[in-house]
């Protein structure tokens, strides 16, 4: 799962493991598995989320992640199994006496039908305990690119200087660690803060080691030879492997629709003039693949929300390519629980002989890469004749992903977690996948 820190190689169309590259991510194009994996950023006392995305291999694979640490306890897998592409969330507690650092979760890939362990490597967990830290890493992805461009000593006092941070020696390993996204040994670290020491770019003080005060960012560039950071990191573009939110996106592109998906669509558009809200249920039970007894009640930009009645449970994916292929028959988002009493059920019957195999048209696009699926949201929504206020924020930094309305009605909204990607009988999730004639 990850080369972060061991990566996987291709050899001869088997996928192995490997200690003695230090890449971060596998792309093994010739063979039959691509995995990646982005890291969790946790402080001390609480919990986050690291996740691993799959790619290019035609069976049901298991996703597995262990710690080896008693202070870092893995808590769930969603979804533990599935058809690649997808993307699993792995939630993680970490102990409040566990020292700032950077762990590594034992992950592996597993072929459910032949029990082979595709793919095995580390996740890694930045542990911390500093805000300012924190908030930096936050926006490692940016930082990322410009390493790739000036090298690691401009982007570590770039990051000095826009955060205003005091760190460690523990805090600037992490951080060093998780911008060239690799293992780097306490020697490594230990000659960057002496060159820059040296230098006279930074200084160590009682609470770490900051930007020189006497130094603004720029003209420390004229310290640092960035041409020669510049060709040296020529060869490190071919090896950094950035987490893209695209990446899925991109492989679907120009890829035809399915024949069935193109007829569901040429029917909704037709019946959205006849009964819209009978054409959002005929949409909710085939394109977005939601069971007979759930209710589709929220589509907000590129988030699709719903309930199962099996579970009780809210669940979410994000799909800018079906946000706008329902756009364009003249959808409208919203909410859209009114669907339960325009009810499509016959029209399903006739096309597709039950909701079972209606369902199916969902998985074919999840097949093509269409649906990305997240961490848990808590869902935050205030209706009073009409929805005043509704928000989507992350479980655990309470950051808004969408927010509308009024934000001062927050406090008397109710709230409900929403777990990412479909409630699924991992036993029964293979049928989804098969074409029965009514869908060829």
């Amino acid at each position: 799962m990850l080369p972060a820190f061991k990566p996987l190689v291709c050899i001869s169309g088997a996928l192995v493991s490997t200690r003695s590259l230090h890449r971060v991510g596998a792309d093994c194009s010739r063979g039959h598995l691509r995995v990646f994996v982005r890291p969790a950023t946790i402080r001390r006392g609480s919990s986050g989320v690291a996740y691993v995305r799959v790619y290019d291999y035609g069976s049901e694979v298991k996703i597995s992640a262990d710690s080896p640490y008693p202070e870092i306890e893995v808590v769930n897998i969603a979804p533990e199994f599935g058809y690649p592409p997808f993307t699993s969330s792995i939630v993680v507690n970490v102990s409040s006496s566990a020292k700032p650092g950077t762990y590594y979760l034992e992950g592996a890939v597993i072929d459910v039908a032949k029990g082979d362990v595709l793919a095995s490597t580390l996740v890694p967990i930045f542990v911390v305990d500093n805000d300012e830290l924190t908030s930096a890493l936050s926006n490692i992805e940016r930082y990322r690119k410009l390493y790739e461009e000036y090298g690691i000593q401009y982007t570590l006092l770039k990051i000095l200087a826009e955060h205003r941070l005091a760190l460690s020696f523990t805090d600037m390993k992490i951080l060093y660690e998780s911008i060239v996204f690799r293992r780097v040994s306490n020697g490594t670290v230990g000659d960057l803060l002496s060159r820059l020491l040296r230098k006279g770019l930074i200084v160590k003080t009682s609470e770490g080691y900051i930007l020189n005060p006497e130094l603004d960012l720029e003209s420390t560039r004229t310290i640092i030879d960035v041409k020669r950071a510049k060709n040296g990191m020529r060869g490190a573009r071919s090896v950094l492997i950035i987490w893209g939110k695209n990446d899925m996106d991109k492989r679907a592109a120009g890829k035809a629709l399915p024949r069935n998906v193109e007829r569901v669509i040429s029917v909704a558009q037709k019946l959205a003039k006849e009964d819209y809200w009978k054409a959002i249920d005929f949409v909710a039970h085939t394109l977005l693949g939601i069971r007979k007894t759930g209710v589709w009640l929220l589509w907000i930009e590129d988030y699709f929300v719903y309930k199962e009645r099996k579970t009780g449970f809210l669940h979410y994916f994000v799909s800018s390519k079906l946000s706008e292929l329902l756009r364009s028959i003249g959808l409208k988002p919203g909410f859209m629980g009114y669907h339960v009493h325009h009810s499509a059920e016959d029209l399903i019957y006739e096309m597709f002989g039950s909701y079972v195999i209606a369902r199916r048209l969902h998985y074919r696009l999840k097949k093509l890469g269409w649906f990305v699926y997240g961490e848990p949201l808590l869902l935050e929504i205030l209706v009073d004749a009409g929805i005043n206020y509704i928000a989507l924020r992350k479980l655990f930094s309470d950051e808004p992903v969408i927010k509308l309305g009024n934000p001062e009605l927050r406090k008397n909204a109710k709230k409900y977690l929403v777990y990412g990607g479909e409630h699924i009988d991992v036993e029964n999730e293979e049928t989804y996948f098969y074409g029965p004639s009514r869908l060829r």
